[in-house]
């Protein structure tokens, strides 16, 4: 379980000037990163923080990690044995992979490490680079070294900040699914919005320190409408009367609708009526976590 209560977290930054004087002396004022963010993740949930950059996600995760102390508020954790995943920050590019894993095992005295990292280095197909330097891996080994790391000593907290940030396709679905697979407590954050969709259970959507809504993906995207058909029609007809009569919601842009239906009942009744009519395109559209961060906010996520 993790529950933060109130949490708020200030930094001093400095704001230069536009004048000599005031670029040589900055002056200093309070930034607030986490602006009195309260959530509570059960045991063994899988937990979402998504916002753009800037949005507090990062200075949460620190501030449950206990790399730094928050300015107010309270912070309970049911475990002290936290593992964490700062991108493919925390591991040492003039070690190898073994001796990465090897040192943090003994860290925390990790007993038996030599097995745990045969265990991880195999989940995670690190075996042939295993003896060869960080500084040779490829950007997708390095974050495959970094969340072994962060599970060497078993964690019951797993804390990982953008997990698959500039992997490409093949990678990132790897390490989802091994994510995915993990029976922990898991609180890890992103601005994928697919991302979100397929490994959390619950989402936090973050803006400039605040959260905005929490609640599951598809609550969440609920909040900026209903799923929709876009069909683009042959010829001039009657389709606006016939969806006016059924109560059927709908935008209209000269000969293309948008069709908008709420249920598999409404569903097969714009079907049924769209069956008659001559049709040049047709394509459905459901709503998005982006979409509901634009309903939220008013702002797209970048």
């Amino acid at each position: 379980m993790i529950e933060l209560v109130g949490v708020v977290k200030r930094y001093t930054a400095k704001r230069p000037g536009r004048g000599l004087l005031d670029s040589l002396f900055p002056k200093e004022h309070l930034l607030t990163a986490v602006d009195h963010v309260s959530l509570r993740v059960k045991k063994l949930e899988h937990f979402g923080l998504l916002g753009p950059n800037g949005a507090g996600k990062t200075s949460i995760l620190s501030l449950i990690a206990g790399l730094c102390l928050p300015t107010s508020g309270t912070i309970r954790l049911g475990s002290k044995k936290i593992g964490v995943m700062l991108g493919h920050k925390m591991i040492y590019h003039r070690m190898t992979g073994y001796d990465n894993l090897k040192y943090f095992s003994q860290i925390y005295k990790v007993g038996n490490y030599h097995s745990r990292i045969r265990e991880l280095s195999s989940q995670f197909k690190l075996q042939p680079f295993l003896h060869e330097y960080v500084e040779r891996y490829s950007l997708g080994m390095r974050v495959k070294l970094a969340l072994a790391r962060s599970l060497v000593h078993d964690p019951a907290i797993l804390l990982l900040d953008e997990p698959t940030l500039g992997l490409d396709i093949h990678v990132a679905a790897e390490v989802r699914a091994y994510i995915t697979s993990l029976k922990k407590t898991i609180i890890l954050t992103t601005h994928y919005l697919e991302e979100a969709d397929e490994l959390c259970e619950r989402v936090a959507i973050l803006n400039k320190g605040r959260i905005i809504a929490i609640d599951s993906p598809q609550v969440l995207k609920n909040i900026s409408g209903s799923p929709s058909i876009r069909v683009s029609l042959k010829e001039k007809n009657q389709l606006e009367q016939e969806l006016l009569k059924r109560k059927i919601p709908f935008t209209r842009d000269d000969g293309n609708f948008q069709i908008f239906y709420q249920g598999p009942d409404q569903l097969q009744l714009a079907i049924s009526l769209l069956s008659t009519h001559r049709i040049s395109s047709l394509s459905t559209s459901q709503p998005t976590l982006g979409d509901a961060f634009i309903a939220l906010t008013g702002e797209e996520l970048e």
